[in-house]
């Protein structure tokens, strides 16, 4: 890629374009429902909720169990498929 190439894309994406493409309906959406998202993970499995678990409680909360409960980590982060971009930091995809 030449010089003028490189520079033609600087200017195309720029930080104002970057900025302006993030204010449209469909980014904002999107934003919306990854918060949210993001928010309902943290409430159930952040690491304040974990650690007030305990025995059965915390290994049914983490793992894939008999009581076919579809809310413990290992299904909501693979089953599921929660976009890891989406999680926040201090929280992880358990190794199930």
């Amino acid at each position: 890629m030449s010089d003028k190439q490189s520079r033609a894309i600087s200017e195309k994406y720029s930080p104002e374009w970057f900025y302006e493409i993030a204010q449209t309906r469909e980014y904002v959406e999107f934003d919306k429902k990854a918060k949210q998202l993001q928010a309902d993970f943290v409430n159930q499995f952040g690491t304040e909720q974990l650690m007030s678990l305990t025995g059965k409680d915390l290994l049914t909360s983490l793992f894939f169990n008999n009581e076919r409960n579809k809310t413990n980590l290992c299904y909501v982060s693979f089953i599921r498929k929660i976009p890891s971009r989406i999680l926040s930091k201090g929280t992880s995809r358990a190794h199930c």
